[in-house]
């Protein structure tokens, strides 16, 4: 079934364990790069007729500048996605999906109406091959969930919020040649801020492999993205007891400024446990907690990050992914000046665990949240600013994320009056 371009779709939900009935709407209106989710509030003891109430005085709205595909023409492929929760999970489904040109502006602007009830719905994209989980209205935001409930981790867009993809740090998700190459919470590769997964930046990365004397022991790069419970796929390189493993990739995107990322991954010793801990989730905050893609001179801003290490089974038992120990001592992070040698350490804030087992959860737990203050960062002077964060399981295995630069420190120290939200209401 077709999310269709040209008129609005209506679903009903499964009747919920308490009897009542859920409706939903579908449109995306590709000439205008609008996508609208409705979801009415729910009916229960139906004796009669009722009219549907949701409209535009309910919707919440973001605007998501998607960048430019690396070749062809501007693909999308939006799949709607309604349900009822229940105490085991989500009722329903798919319910349909769109495979359209988006407009060069490459701009969706989406409308959501937020859930009601034991309801799901929203709708995830995949524009240029860049790809956003489920859209949600959730807690008076829009939020990014690929599972069933959303992540502590992931970032509330608020009321007319307007962002611009692939302009911020991104961060190695379960990267290549780190660990098993299975689904678990995303594809392996390169992901931003909303969690959002980069295909044309993940593919073609170049990487190498050593074993503990230094020696290379082996070299490639990262082609078959197809991982391997999903279909033919390329295992990568097996890790080295004491070795090392480095996958960069230049040609990243900071505010306009190229940039370079690369993951370093030093395994312990212990052949039982060589698969290496990952960065979960990564952004700028500005001073007051929304995404920035440049900081203010002199400003407060801040970097929130998340990491875990992870049990990762085979397709047929997915819903057994789990978290297990990071060595939370170990965390550090650290910034300098791009085009300087030395590094400073910022202090890393432990903010909680998003500790179990995805089954249980009912979504891909992050493991450990932090937060460091970026004040020094922009009091230091400098216009662009290299980032390295470092983790730490407990069986050794080191993982070092590094983007040269990763963050632009821009203007005077004259605060800059808020951005003007565009109004686009329907």
């Amino acid at each position: 079934m077709n999310l269709p371009d040209g008129v609005p779709d209506f679903f009903t939900s499964p009747v919920s364990s308490a009897f009542t009935l859920y409706f939903f709407e579908g449109y995306f209106d590709v000439q205008n790069g609008r996508a609208y989710n409705v979801q009415h509030p729910p009916l229960a003891g139906v004796a009669g007729s009722q009219t549907l109430s949701a409209g535009p005085a309910s919707y919440k709205r973001t605007s998501i500048r998607f960048p430019p595909p690396k070749f062809g023409p501007n693909a999308t492929f939006a799949c709607l996605t309604t349900g009822v929760q229940t105490a085991s999970g989500r009722l329903g489904g798919l319910s349909g999906c769109s495979g359209v040109a988006l407009g060069p502006p490459m701009v969706v602007e989406y409308f959501t109406t937020a859930e009601s009830a034991d309801g799901v719905s929203g709708i995830d994209f995949d524009v240029g091959s860049t790809a956003v989980g489920m859209l949600r209205g959730i807690d008076g935001g829009i939020v990014s969930v690929p599972w069933t409930h959303p992540s502590p981790a992931a970032y509330r867009i608020s009321d007319g919020e307007e962002i611009t993809l692939a302009t911020s740090p991104l961060y190695a998700f379960s990267f290549f040649g780190t660990a098993p190459n299975r689904y678990i919470g995303l594809p392996p590769g390169f992901a931003g801020a909303l969690g959002e997964w980069y295909r044309y930046t993940t593919a073609d990365t170049p990487w190498v492999s050593y074993d503990a004397a230094g020696a290379q022991v082996a070299a490639g790069t990262y082609t078959n993205l197809t991982t391997c419970d999903e279909g033919p796929c390329d295992p990568g390189p097996a890790p080295q007891p004491g070795g090392r493993y480095v996958a960069s990739r230049d040609g990243m995107d900071v505010a306009g400024h190229a940039s370079r990322g690369e993951v370093e991954v030093r395994f312990g010793s212990d052949r039982a446990d060589l698969e290496a801990p990952t960065l979960t989730a990564l952004r700028l905050l500005n001073a007051q907690g929304r995404l920035a893609t440049r900081l203010d001179r002199d400003g407060n801003a801040s970097l929130f990050f998340a990491a875990g290490d992870y049990h990762y089974p085979p397709a047929d038992q997915r819903a057994m992914g789990s978290t297990r120990d990071l060595k939370r001592d170990a965390t550090r992070v650290s910034y300098r000046p791009h085009g300087t040698a030395s590094w400073i350490p910022l202090t890393a804030v432990h903010l909680g665990s998003d500790l179990g087992v995805v089954l249980d959860l009912r979504r891909f737990p992050v493991g450990e949240m932090y937060r460091a203050d970026l004040s020094a960062v922009t009091r230091s002077g400098a216009a662009t600013v290299d980032l390295r964060i470092e983790i730490e399981d407990v069986a050794g295995n080191r993982t070092t994320w590094t983007q040269s630069p990763a963050i632009i420190v821009a203007g005077d120290g004259t605060p800059q009056p808020p951005r003007k939200r565009r109004s686009s209401r329907p």
